[in-house]
């Protein structure tokens, strides 16, 4: 993935108020992209997700946290990367309604720890039509 480029990043408080930026900065980011409708729907539902989850879990809906939100492009690939610094993932997390619609709704997808092993970043890819 390091052919990707980075078309935005956003730093965001972990408040669900700002989940529609994050949303709509996806929207920019894709519209010069060969991408339907629908799929760009379905990568808009992944991130809100990520992001609820990060602010609901990561940071136990404490509002002074901040997501980093970063938007990638590739020839063949749209990558999405949600940050944060909160708690990590649990054990049995990836089971819930986000996680299943991640792995159905993205061409792949990565969980890791934050920088200094604090927090959890995700990624995920959405392959492009040639």
């Amino acid at each position: 993935m390091s052919d990707a480029t980075v078309a935005a990043e956003l730093s965001i408080p972990a408040d669900p108020e700002y989940l529609a930026i994050c949303r709509l900065a996806l929207g920019g980011v894709a519209q010069d992209l060969p991408i339907t409708d629908g799929t760009l729907e379905d990568l808009k539902l992944v991130l809100s997700e990520m992001c609820a989850n990060a602010m609901q879990h990561g940071y136990a809906g404490n509002h002074r946290g901040r997501l980093t939100v970063t938007l990638r492009t590739a020839p063949d690939r749209l990558l999405v990367e949600v940050a944060d610094g909160g708690a990590g993932i649990a054990r049995g997390a990836a089971d819930g309604v986000g996680f299943r619609l991640l792995r159905r709704l993205t061409s792949g997808y990565e969980i890791g720890a934050g920088q200094s092993g604090r927090g959890t970043v995700v990624t995920f890819w959405r392959e492009l039509p040639a």
